[in-house]
C-alpha cells in the first residue's frame, strides 16, 4: 500500500504491468454542510488489493459537493501518476457521478471549475468508466474523507482549485495515524439533492 503524508510522493514498487487497470473510490463530505470538508481516495489493483490511499483537509467552508469533486481530482491525479491506462471510478454522489457522465449539468457555480479539473485530468486515460455504487460500498473512501476532516486543525492553507468565490483547497494528500470508523461521516445530501437536474 502506498500512502502520501505531507503531501509528497511515496515510490511505488507495485508491477507496473497490475497498474494498467485500476479502481478508483472516492469520497467527499463537510460537517456541517458547509463546513470543515475531507476528501477520501483509493486505488485498487486488478486484484482487489490497495495501491494507494490518501486523505486530505479541503477546507473551513466547502460544501459536500466540493469536497466530493476534491477527493475525484486527487484520486484521477494520483491514478495518473501511477500511469493507468483504464479506470473504473466509483462513487456514491449520484450527483458528481452523473455530471462526469453527462447527464446532468453543472449548474451550480462553484463547482464548475472542479468538474473541469477532473474531466481534463480523465483525458489522460484510454477509458474511464463512472459507477454510483451505495455508501456502504464506499466504506473505506468514507473512513478517509472523515480522517481528513480531522486534518483540518493542523494543515496550512494550500493552494486552490479552480478560482474565484466557489474555489476549494487543492488537496495535497496525507494520512490520518487513525482514520475514525466510516458511521462517524454524518453527512447531509441537501445540497446534492438540490443539484440533481438532467441535462
Amino acid at each position: 500500500v502506498v500512502r502520501v503524508g505531507g503531501g509528497g510522493m511515496a515510490r511505488n514498487d507495485a508491477d507496473p504491468a497490475a497498474l494498467a487497470a485500476l479502481e478508483l473510490f472516492f469520497d467527499g463530505g463537510a460537517q456541517p454542510n458547509p463546513g470543515p470538508s475531507g476528501a477520501g481516495a483509493l486505488l485498487l489493483g486488478p486484484r482487489g488489493e490497495t495501491v494507494w490511499e490518501g486523505s486530505c483537509y479541503v477546507g473551513a467552508r466547502a460544501t459536500n459537493n466540493e469536497a466530493e469533486y476534491a477527493a475525484l481530482i486527487r484520486g484521477l491525479a494520483q491514478a495518473r501518476e501511477l500511469g493507468a491506462g483504464t479506470l473504473v471510478v466509483k462513487g456514491d454522489s449520484q450527483l458528481v457521478i452523473r455530471q462526469m457522465r453527462g447527464e446532468y449539468r453543472v449548474k451550480a457555480l462553484n463547482l464548475r471549475p472542479l468538474h473541469d479539473e477532473a474531466r481534463d485530468l480523465a483525458r489522460a486515460f484510454a477509458s474511464v468508466t463512472y459507477v454510483h455504487v451505495a455508501r456502504a460500498l464506499n466504506a473505506r473512501a468514507d473512513a478517509l474523507a472523515t480522517a481528513g476532516i480531522a486534518l483540518g486543525g493542523g494543515v496550512a492553507a494550500v493552494p486552490m482549485y479552480g478560482g474565484g468565490a466557489g474555489a476549494v483547497a487543492a488537496p495535497a494528500v496525507a494520512t490520518a495515524a487513525a482514520a475514525p470508523p466510516p458511521s462517524s461521516n454524518k453527512r447531509t445530501r441537501s445540497d446534492e439533492r438540490r443539484e440533481l437536474a438532467p441535462a
